[in-house]
């Protein structure tokens, strides 16, 4: 084996490592996202832009949490299929 193929092999195991790591971080948000009673929106200041929560009186949507969850599973479904497809191409 060469430097050229070596150098090569390296930064296919590298991109992959990446897209691995990528996957599983997006399959553990998906469970939290099943799993969540509330969702916020925060903008990149750290304020508060959108509160629901399926709990609390004040903000008490149960059937909005669960769509917003629903279509974030779905979401994050999408991503993984394509970044399964970039690692099988690898």
């Amino acid at each position: 084996m060469d430097r050229k193929t070596l150098d090569y092999m390296e930064e296919r195991a590298r991109k992959a490592r990446l897209l691995f790591n990528k996957i599983e971080s997006l399959l553990e948000q998906s469970k939290k996202a099943e799993a969540a009673s509330s969702m916020q929106i925060i903008d990149r200041n750290n304020v508060n832009l959108f509160f629901l929560s399926a709990n609390r009186a004040q903000y008490n949507h149960p059937r909005l949490i669960d769509k917003i969850a629903a279509s974030l599973q779905q979401l994050i479904a999408e991503e993984i299929a394509l970044l399964e497809q970039e690692l099988s191409e690898l």
